[in-house]
C-alpha cells in the first residue's frame, strides 16, 4: 500500500513539478523492485522553512554503499540537483529506507 500526503499550501514551480514527479516515480519503482515493503509513504510539504519530498518504506533496507549507487538513485540525485535540490538517503539492513529531497527555498 502507498499513502500519499501533499500539503495543499506547497508551491512547486513547473520545472520542479516534473522533476518531483519523476523522482517519486523512480523512488516508488525502487520500493517495488528492491525493498520487499508492505507499506510506503510519499509526503510533499514543509519541514520548518524547507520544502521537502520524502519517500519512506518499511522494507528490508540495505547497507549504504552496498547497493546505493544504482542508476535509479543516480538519476534521482541528478534530477534533484537540476532543480536546485539535494537528495539524501537513510537506510539500514532491516530498517526500511527514507529518501528525502530538500528543494531550493
Amino acid at each position: 500500500a502507498v499513502e500519499l500526503e501533499v500539503d495543499p499550501g506547497i508551491q512547486l514551480a513547473p520545472d520542479e513539478q516534473i522533476e518531483v514527479f519523476r523522482i517519486v516515480q523512480e523512488g516508488l519503482a525502487n520500493v517495488r523492485k528492491h525493498a520487499g515493503a508492505a507499506e510506503a509513504e510519499v509526503w510533499i510539504g514543509r519541514d520548518g522553512t524547507k520544502r521537502v519530498v520524502r519517500i519512506l518504506d518499511d522494507g528490508i533496507g540495505f547497507e549504504p554503499g552496498e547497493n546505493g549507487a544504482g542508476q535509479g538513485l543516480k538519476n534521482m540525485k541528478l534530477r534533484a540537483a537540476t532543480i536546485g535540490g539535494k537528495l539524501e538517503l537513510a537506510t539500514a539492513p532491516g530498517g526500511g529506507t527514507t529518501l528525502e529531497v530538500v528543494l531550493r527555498a
